[in-house]
């Protein structure tokens, strides 16, 4: 048996959405005026449809986030025949669910913040120029003309670089024999 789904809704309605127009969608698609509507939006959850199969929830709840609000989907559970010792112990456990929704069906629009629009900047004074013409306008850099034609190179790993290696002048220590330490 395929898995049904029931659909709540308590009102919820998502940021960046007018609560009027979202009121108005909301009313339009569940046939409903007046103290209906307003029962729809009133923060406690109320059951829309029974048991629907996944296709369906997933239908109704993009419409919903369309319309700007938040579809409760939860799964059906199967009644289950408890035994008398099992009453006793399943009264005891907190009765908070945490239920998936059906693959496929989730968006995270609803969790995303509202993005406000920025005004574009005018980018009319600006103009691409042709290609092949120079941006530039500083004149080129003239390059200095070195003659090297005397100089020449040895041959890798031969001679050394001693001749670099520049000789420093030795620091000799003061005298210091005159001085002498006294005990207080």
């Amino acid at each position: 048996m395929a898995k049904q789904y029931d659909l709540l809704f308590n009102g919820t309605i998502l940021d960046g959405f007018e609560p009027h127009i979202v009121k108005q969608k909301i009313g339009r698609m569940c046939k409903a005026e007046g103290e209906k509507l307003e029962r729809l939006f009133s923060g406690k959850a109320i059951r829309l449809r029974n048991a629907v199969d996944a296709d369906t929830a997933a239908k109704f709840r993009q419409a919903f986030l369309d319309a700007g609000a938040r579809l409760i989907i939860r799964p059906v559970q199967a009644p289950t025949e408890a035994k008398p010792s099992d009453t006793t112990q399943q009264t005891n456990k907190p009765t908070t669910e945490i239920t998936a929704l059906p693959p496929r069906t989730g968006s995270l629009e609803e969790c995303a913040k509202p993005v406000q629009p920025i005004e574009v900047p005018d980018t009319s004074h600006i103009h691409v120029a042709q290609v092949g013409i120079n941006l530039d306008e500083k004149p080129a850099i003239k390059t200095a003309e070195i003659d090297i034609s005397h100089l020449s190179a040895s041959p890798a790993n031969s001679g050394s670089l001693e001749d670099c290696v520049s000789a420093k002048a030795q620091i000799h220590a003061p005298d210091i024999s005159h001085l002498h330490c006294v005990d207080e």
